[in-house]
């Protein structure tokens, strides 16, 4: 079970638990909650009652015929009365009356005229002058219960006797059932509201950390991952720390590549070096000196740019984000760069063909920018044959895009999955010596970093065409 699963399902059962002792603790005090509030009215009544006798009695219980009769055909009359979800058909109350001695002197239902009574709480508590109640069964429906509710009738201050109300709990119970199923649905709706919540929650927890997950498992196959930004300080703290700790580490490991790689680049040079210092120290003919000295120089020329080609690409990518962008200009850039190139095209005799839109901008850092096009041209200038030409092109849409076509041999269709490799370099249609292998490498890393992207292309006819995209300027 995974830790989103383990965190739900552990929110879900105290959430249940604790709704299922609320529920139960609610239904429970809900049917005493409405026992009471049945009571209060048969108090009312009962006072009511003992008031109207009391008026009509003297130091001796007087119930008059009106009384009797009334009260008795009460229950015959038909009562419509639609409460909520309860239709009531007639009424349910009982009345009775005792005497001083408790016994009963007047039953509306006309079954417990001349019991004794003194025994029952209700009317015993009355007769002391006393509020008086008692809850019984009904014989005909054990799950019904019948409240009584007694006060004394008094007579210029003197208890003359007792009247209890009696009122069934049938259609009360009725109400009692509809208030727990609104309960138990309020509860189980209340779980699902909650179980949402949590399953929210949950999400919120669990995909910052599989995003840090992610990025860890991508830093550790050895990919360039960016680390993630999250809004929540204690997340976005765990995440710096992820990258601080990836940096140093990465610290170490970029510094002995780079020895490592410095010393192998290096060592071929180095040799062609030693070599003729070896052959100078035998004092070769003048001719040969010359040829020896030269290539002493060339050697040492190829091991400068190397150093120097290393140290940009290194700079570059330690470095961990541009903080020059500006606006500029696509038509005075390549112009700038087309100026630096300006010998070699004469000596090539290499024509330029531009087209650039007059409005053309990108939004970058021009340092970068001019390295990333510069490696570019460079290249598409080696490759390109004597009396050529090269196409600069120029497209705006949400990306600028710059094309720069030779019309040179193109790429070898096995070299086209290492063209933007480390020190992987083509040989040069004049002869020359491969170039460091570092150039497209720069290139990448310059466009990725600008969030734009590098492709390389062979054209139909013959040649090659380079792509490289930066971000639009806003106007």
């Amino acid at each position: 079970m995974n830790f989103t699963s383990r965190f739900l399902f552990g929110i879900l059962l105290v959430l249940a638990a604790g709704l299922s002792v609320l529920t139960y603790k609610s239904t429970e005090n809900m049917k005493r909650h409405y026992r009471e509030a049945l009571e209060e009215p048969l108090v009312d009544f009962a006072q009511l009652l003992s008031a109207v006798i009391s008026a009509d009695s003297s130091s001796k219980l007087n119930i008059g015929d009106a009384f009797r009769r009334g009260l008795s055909e009460a229950s015959e009359y038909p009562v419509k009365a639609k409460i909520y979800n309860l239709v009531k058909g007639s009424q349910d109350l009982r009345v009775y009356i005792a005497d001083t001695k408790g016994v009963v002197i007047f039953d509306s239902e006309k079954r417990d005229e001349g019991r004794d009574f003194s025994q029952w709480m209700d009317v015993s508590k009355a007769l002391k002058g006393l509020y008086g109640a008692r809850t019984s069964k009904d014989g005909k429906d054990p799950s019904i219960s019948i409240l009584y509710a007694a006060v004394p009738i008094r007579v210029n201050g003197e208890v003359i006797g007792s009247v209890t109300v009696g009122k069934s709990t049938a259609n009360s119970n009725i109400f009692i059932e509809a208030a727990k199923d609104s309960v138990k649905q309020a509860s189980l709706a209340a779980f699902v509201a909650s179980g949402l919540l949590a399953l929210f929650v949950a999400a919120l927890l669990v995909t910052p950390l599989k995003k840090l997950t992610q990025y860890a498992k991508e830093v550790s196959q050895g990919k360039d991952a960016e680390i993630p930004h999250f809004k929540t300080p204690e997340i976005e703290t765990l995440a710096g720390a992820l990258a601080e700790m990836r940096r140093s580490l990465e610290g170490k490991k970029y510094v002995e590549h780079y020895v490592q790689t410095l010393t192998h680049e290096l060592k071929s040079p180095l040799t062609g070096i030693n070599g003729a210092v070896e052959i100078l120290k035998e004092n070769p003919d003048p001719e040969d000196c010359t040829r020896f000295l030269g290539n002493i120089e060339r050697e040492a020329k190829r091991m400068e740019g190397l150093v120097e080609k290393l140290l940009t690409l290194a700079k570059l990518e330690r470095k961990a984000a541009l903080t020059a962008k500006q606006r500029i200009d696509c038509t005075l850039l390549i112009d700038e760069i087309l100026e630096t190139f300006e010998p070699v095209l004469l000596e090539k005799k290499i024509r330029i063909v531009k087209k650039i839109p007059k409005e053309a901008s990108l939004h970058g850092d021009l340092f970068w920018v001019q390295e990333a096009l510069r490696n570019l041209l460079g290249n598409a200038v080696e490759f390109s044959p004597q009396g050529g030409y090269i196409e600069i092109e120029v497209r705006t849409s949400d990306t600028v895009s710059v094309y720069i076509r030779d019309h040179g041999p193109g790429i070898p269709e096995w070299a086209k999955e290492k063209i933007f490799d480390r020190f992987f370099s083509l040989s040069r249609p004049s002869g020359n010596k491969k170039s460091s292998g570092l150039g497209l490498c720069i290139v990448k890393e310059i466009a990725e970093m600008h969030g734009g992207d590098v492709a390389l292309e062979d054209q139909h006819g013959g040649g090659c065409e380079a792509v490289i995209r930066f971000p639009r300027a806003v106007a």
